[in-house]
């Protein structure tokens, strides 16, 4: 990646260096496991350096909303919980639509509780398919590859949080 920072400034290559530079620091964060809960601020800003990789990626095809509280900022959440949530988003929400795809992300206090939605445009899933996901998130057993981050999330949150983790998937066709 150094190299290939060198060669973008030299060649003044603004776009590919900013990405590069953010990637370069999301690789560094995760090979950091010092601190497994970090301020939900902290997790935005590497959130906002994952999503303007896809915005790179996507070009005008993408765009993303974030907002966040004042009062939220500082709440502590797992490690790369959010940008799990907005990977997966890309990946299955927008990936697959035609047009502009959007992800939002919000964060306020509901009852002294922090509330994450993330949210996306894309095509959605029927209810059936819903259920399937929303069932092998919360199973015990290994789902060979099949909604990892996702689940992931749902079980690092449980972790730190026990039985006061909402996690829910809402899905509009």
């Amino acid at each position: 990646l150094n190299a290939l920072l060198v060669v973008s400034t030299k060649n003044n290559y603004v776009d590919v260096k900013d990405i590069i530079k953010d990637l370069s620091k999301l690789l560094r964060r995760l090979l950091n496991w010092k601190d497994d809960v970090v301020t939900l601020e902290e997790e935005m800003s590497f959130t906002i350096m994952y999503l303007g990789i896809e915005k790179f990626r996507f070009r005008d095809k993408f765009e993303y909303d974030i907002e966040i509280t004042d009062e939220a900022r500082f709440y502590k959440i797992p490690k790369m919980s959010i940008q799990q949530l907005a990977e997966n988003a890309c990946k299955h929400g927008i990936q697959a639509i035609e047009g502009t795809g959007c992800v939002k992300i919000r964060a306020d206090i509901v009852n002294e509780h922090l509330r994450i939605v993330v949210s996306d445009n894309g095509k959605g899933m029927d209810k059936e398919r819903l259920q399937e996901v929303q069932c092998h998130i919360r199973s015990q057993e290994e789902s060979g590859g099949y909604n990892i981050g996702m689940r992931n999330v749902y079980r690092r949150l449980e972790l730190y949080y026990d039985n006061q983790v909402k996690f829910n998937l809402v899905s509009k066709i």
